[in-house]
């Protein structure tokens, strides 16, 4: 498994706790869990080359 593909299954599991929380607050801390490592997937498969296009998350890559 690649790492971008780790990352986004950890993303996942944050998704499915966020629909089988009891309290809003916890829904919303999951939701933002799940951002976050969708963030990061991102940004590892930028790094390992998967997708050239897209620029990563959170980064001003100065292109020359």
């Amino acid at each position: 498994m690649k790492k971008a593909e780790e990352l986004r299954h950890h993303a996942e599991n944050c998704v499915e706790l966020a629909q089988a929380a009891t309290s809003a607050p916890n829904k919303r801390r999951f939701e933002r869990m799940a951002e976050g490592w969708k963030t990061v997937a991102d940004n590892q498969a930028w790094l390992d080359g998967e997708d050239s296009s897209a620029k990563p998350h959170g980064l001003d890559v100065a292109t020359q």
